[in-house]
């Protein structure tokens, strides 16, 4: 079996060294000549520019490559001397840390898709190993972008099935992941029922690494493509209890509040303690949008200024807009705000329990849509202005 790695170099690197030599042999070189006959810099520069170009007009560039390595002495005498202050009871052998050959080959496939800024780079490693009982194909690449990492991949004969994963900085302290026991669990979905990693450490006192622990896995049951029901992915607290949350990669803790309900479907809340020249009874067989805002808030303003302008094209869609301030404010400087930006619109505001009003609302965020059909049962909700003439025709669709 032989391995190759590349040098010290970024993978875009090498991918822009390969790319280059492909096109200058393409330059229209008579563009760059001078009055005299003579190229000049700027030319040059232009021509060699140009011939890249095509790179910005294509979808989609695959490349396979095959090279050769070759290892200066001196760099080989470096590294073995680098080694040997790493581990001086421990030989250095090629065979491990391929820096050590003089020679060896490598393969490179890149498959990159421009639309999609997708990149696909693959170094092959030639050559078949048992691994756990496994005839297994070996890739295995190094990469530098702190200090040196190998990873090696050992991937079936015939089934091409991963099988089993490397990693190491230091070949005495190696992870592994292995996934064996393959099973169609549904036509074409295979999964491994036997699986396990190392944890490798290292212990300072006696200077030797070794392995922490071992962690085997047997899934006893796999099912594809059952319905699964809201409630698996929901988690119930109560409020205000400390959730510790790692979602993200990073840990944060909050005190838990609930999401507010849905009204979709539902009938509206009653107006209790919300302060609005407003009776649904009189509004009965019109459509009803409300709107939950804010006027510090940038896109709160906006969003009313628009409604604002709209309303009475809203109404000839038998359409009434409601504007509800979500949080307590002074009447005076509501009506002077509306009055100043000439709102003309049902404007009314929380005067109490703004968070229990605007949670029996479902009001996520600000501002919050809510439309009901003439019924005033909720039909949609949360969405913004630039779906609000799609959400009507819905609704009255609905109604016909």
């Amino acid at each position: 079996m032989s391995k190759f790695k590349g040098r010290k170099v970024k993978n875009s690197e090498r991918l822009a060294i390969i790319i280059i030599l492909i096109c200058i042999p393409v330059v229209p070189f008579c563009s760059t000549a001078a009055a005299g006959g003579e190229p000049n810099a700027v030319g040059l520069v232009r021509a060699v520019r140009e011939s890249e170009n095509w790179l910005h007009r294509i979808d989609s560039l695959k490349l396979r490559i095959e090279g050769k390595w070759t290892r200066s002495p001196e760099m080989i005498a470096a590294k073995y001397a680098e080694l040997k202050k790493m581990s001086p009871n421990r030989e250095p052998d090629p065979n491990s840390c391929w820096d050590l050959k003089p020679s060896y080959p490598d393969k490179l496939e890149y498959a990159i898709d421009f639309k999609t800024k997708r990149l696909r780079y693959v170094e092959e490693i030639t050559g078949r190993q048992e691994y756990r009982g496994v005839t297994c194909h070996v890739l295995e690449c190094t990469s530098y972008l702190d200090a040196p990492v190998t990873f090696r991949w050992y991937v079936g004969l015939e089934d091409h099935l991963l099988y089993g994963r490397k990693e190491w900085r230091n070949p005495e302290f190696v992870f592994e992941f292995w996934t064996l026991d393959y099973r169609q669990i549904a036509p074409g979905c295979r999964i491994p029922m036997t699986q396990g990693y190392n944890i490798p450490t290292y212990n300072p006192v006696t200077k030797k690494h070794y392995i922490d622990s071992v962690r085997d896995v047997k899934i006893v049951e796999a099912r594809v493509n059952d319905k699964l029901s809201d409630e698996l992915f929901e988690m119930k607290f109560e409020k205000g209890r400390t959730v510790v949350d790692n979602r993200s990669g990073n840990t944060v803790a909050y005190k838990y509040v609930a999401t507010p309900p849905s009204l979709l479907g539902k009938p509206l809340p009653d107006f209790e303690n919300i302060r609005i020249d407003f009776n649904p009874e009189q509004a009965k067989g019109m459509m009803l949008l409300i709107c939950f805002w804010d006027m510090n808030q940038r896109p709160s303003r906006n969003c009313i200024i628009q409604l604002g302008k709209k309303a009475h094209e809203l109404k000839e869609q038998n359409v009434l807009v409601i504007a509800i301030y979500a949080s307590k404010i002074e009447q005076n400087k509501l009506d002077n705000w509306i009055e100043e930006n000439d709102i003309d619109l049902s404007v009314g505001f929380i005067t109490n329990q703004e968070k229990n009003v605007r949670f029996n609302w479902g009001v996520k965020s600000l501002p919050w849509l809510i439309l009901t059909n003439g019924e005033h049962i909720t039909r949609a909700e949360g969405f913004g202005l630039d779906e609000l003439d799609a959400k009507i025709r819905e609704t009255q669709n609905a109604i016909r």
